[in-house]
């Protein structure tokens, strides 16, 4: 069973993965299939520099840049507020007798 590669699916493509935005770093072919290597702001929150995922036409689109962009700011505040969290435990720490 041939695959039917989308002409946007190429390294360097930045695209929409259900929810989030990613930017294919490699991609491996079978006969049966289409593997990409995304990295994105959502693998790096979850300490996975990039993850390999099946092409799947109804969950992988081409993203526009300022959509994927945008989607950074989410991450950030995540990181803002894990930075907050983790100074506040130590200094409640440093306060323990």
């Amino acid at each position: 069973m041939a695959t039917n590669k989308p002409d946007f699916l190429q390294v360097g493509a930045i695209v929409k993965v259900q929810h989030w935005y990613g930017q294919i770093v490699d991609i491996a072919e079978s006969d049966s299939r289409i593997m990409l290597l995304v990295t994105s702001p959502k693998s790096l929150w979850r300490h996975h520099p990039a993850e390999w995922l099946e092409f799947d036409p109804q969950q992988v689109r081409l993203a526009s840049l300022d959509e994927a962009l945008a989607s950074f700011d989410v991450y950030l505040d995540r990181v803002k507020k894990t930075q907050s969290e983790i100074e506040a435990m130590r200094r409640n720490w440093q306060t323990t007798p």
